[in-house]
């Protein structure tokens, strides 16, 4: 009799550890589907937040692979600002007066004055020789060209006022370009001429100046040359960039591979499968 009742209790220990062991598993099962269920109502606030911290981590990346470009194409692009010709931009270019001053042995004096550069700005002294008659029939004359670097204009007026007493090759040394001029006839004022000098000098007033728009053609040519510089330049931190070990696409890899999207039809799959064993273990 003994025996009996040590048996049903037995059996009513194991029952009861049973129906706690089932009812533990019934809570955690409740917790996971509450779980599940949570995270497919808010599985597109969780995928866009996965999104955003993916893209910014690729564009972190991104920016240390490109950066030494930018700092190149920076570099670059500092230099040609620095100089006035900023690419893909028509600059406001800088005009100082500059004024051509022609004056010669007969008195006369001219003078030329233009917002811009002349062609050829070179101060010269030109002499002029008597139109004379060669043994060919044709009448010549000589004009010798010398340079006037660093001679002043007193100097230049005071040879133009006494050319017959200066000698041009004594001052200036040998002439720079020497030419004849050859005609078969001449006028009655050409045959009385005499030689001249004339002086062609060239002055810059930093004090007077404009500003004007650059040039459409002018902008477009500094901007192919600075794209031709930076694209010359950019060799050097793409052979730097060969020899190092980062790897754009390989950390792509790892940070997809970090930030993994959730996938809604997983989710709610696990969730069809925790409830059936919960609808089978409440039927038990």
């Amino acid at each position: 009799m003994s025996s009996k009742k040590d048996e049903l209790a037995k059996q009513k220990r194991l029952a009861e550890r049973q129906r706690l062991e089932k009812k533990k598993i019934l809570v955690q099962i409740t917790d996971e589907i509450q779980k599940l269920q949570y995270e497919i109502a808010h599985v597109k606030a969780k995928n866009t937040k996965i999104y955003l911290l993916r893209n910014l981590n690729i564009s972190l990346r991104f920016m240390q692979m490109i950066a030494p470009y930018v700092l190149t194409a920076s570099i670059t692009f500092g230099i040609f600002a620095a100089l006035g010709d900023i690419p893909f931009y028509r600059n406001d270019i800088k005009k100082k007066l500059e004024t051509k001053k022609e004056l010669d042995s007969l008195g006369s004096i001219h003078y030329y004055r233009q917002y811009n550069y002349f062609d050829n700005a070179n101060a010269t002294l030109t002499y002029t020789s008597k139109w004379y008659k060669g043994n060919d029939g044709l009448y010549a004359r000589t004009i010798k060209t010398y340079s006037l670097d660093d001679i002043s204009e007193e100097t230049i007026t005071k040879i133009l006022s006494d050319m017959d007493n200066a000698s041009l090759e004594d001052i200036f040394g040998s002439p720079i370009d020497v030419m004849q001029e050859s005609k078969n006839n001449l006028t009655k004022e050409e045959l009385n001429e005499n030689d001249y000098l004339q002086a062609v000098m060239y002055d810059e007033d930093a004090n007077d100046y404009i500003y004007v728009k650059q040039s459409t053609d002018n902008n477009i040519l500094f901007t192919v040359l600075w794209i031709f510089l930076t694209a010359f330049a950019e060799l050097v931190p793409a052979g730097i960039r060969q020899s190092s070990s980062f790897d754009f696409d390989t950390c792509v890899a790892k940070i997809k591979e970090k930030y993994p999207v959730v996938d809604v039809k997983m989710l709610k799959k696990k969730l069809e499968i925790k409830q059936d064993n919960y609808d089978r273990l409440t039927r038990q």
